[in-house]
């Protein structure tokens, strides 16, 4: 009983010490967590009326040949033989089936690229997305990027993007993909690719985080932007103008082609630095539910281990009793 009871006991508090450790990573990736969705379900609603400006400028644009437009290299689609991913992931782990998810999702998706004669280059954000690349993905690895550790900002998103957008227009790849997680609650992130370049006027995916409630996205911005002053305001008046048919040419000052020259670029770090927040958000929803779990599990084993433990040590006091009333009443007899 005894080497048992030590070893017991040694485990009891091993378990012990490893529960305050988990629970202290949950309580503060809570505080982090609060601060992470906020950033970014509050940045989507501008996301969106960026997209949806560049898009209107675009469309009305739609007559000019390429030679005109300083941009239409990030406009046009051409045969895809070498796409670009850019695999967005955590420093960390401790993170539960976050990284794995999107790792198994990417793989099924890239078996596609594939079986379509498509060669795939990657661009890895995070420490997690560099070690699955060079250990597991056997892909060509263009760069690596350290994933942001606190709440992204706008700067960190900007040499990321440029790379993106020098790789596609420098021909060096036919079409530029965003692989990442999005949030969707404090329960549920989803890992997601959709297409980053050429621009996509009407692709769904560029509302990144918004989807759609049937077929009235304004229903879905209103919902996302409840308690902000001024916002629904704002875009209710926006999707009304949009909506309205014009027959006047919109005018330029300076040109559509200089705006759009300017504006194009920014959009894409907009949404680059979306995707950031967004799995931001993720990481951390995803290691406070982690360490909950880890916390609860170690409880529940603490309590396993501590009625063995008090059953050996009830087992060995009863035998001793038993030998002490045996050789009392030895010497009796």
């Amino acid at each position: 009983m005894a080497a048992s009871g030590r070893d017991l006991r040694r485990k009891i508090k091993s378990i012990r010490s490893t529960q305050k450790i988990t629970s202290a990573m949950q309580l503060v990736a809570a505080s982090k967590m609060q601060r992470a969705t906020r950033q970014a379900i509050e940045s989507r609603p501008f996301s969106m009326l960026a997209h949806e400006i560049v898009a209107s400028i675009t469309t009305s644009g739609a007559g000019q040949s390429s030679s005109e437009v300083s941009h239409a290299s990030l406009l046009v689609s051409r045969p895809i033989k070498t796409v670009l991913v850019l695999l967005v992931t955590t420093n960390r782990g401790l993170a539960g089936s976050l990284n794995t998810q999107l790792f198994r999702h990417f793989t099924a998706w890239r078996q596609e690229q594939l079986a379509k004669g498509h060669t795939a280059k990657i661009v890895a954000v995070g420490v997690k997305g560099r070690q699955f690349v060079t250990r597991f993905a056997r892909a060509d690895l263009v760069a690596d990027f350290p994933a942001p550790d606190r709440v992204p900002d706008y700067a960190q998103a900007t040499p990321i993007a440029q790379l993106l957008i020098d790789e596609f227009s420098q021909s060096r790849a036919d079409a530029v993909y965003l692989a990442y997680n999005r949030f969707v609650s404090t329960l549920r992130q989803e890992p997601e690719i959709v297409p980053f370049l050429p621009f996509r006027q009407d692709s769904k995916e560029l509302e990144v985080g918004l989807t759609q409630i049937g077929n009235t996205p304004e229903v879905t911005i209103m919902s996302r932007a409840k308690d902000t002053p001024g916002v629904k305001e704002n875009l209710r008046k926006s999707l009304e103008v949009k909506s309205k048919e014009t027959d006047h040419e919109t005018l330029f000052e300076p040109s559509r082609e200089e705006v759009m020259a300017g504006l194009l670029p920014r959009y894409l770090r907009v949404r680059l630095y979306q995707v950031l927040l967004e799995t931001h958000a993720s990481e951390q929803a995803a290691r406070m539910l982690a360490m909950k779990n880890a916390t609860d599990n170690a409880g529940d084993l603490l309590d396993d281990l501590t009625l063995t433990y008090n059953s050996l040590r009830q087992a060995a006091i009863t035998g001793e009793l038993l030998d002490i009333a045996a050789g009392a009443a030895a010497l009796e007899s």
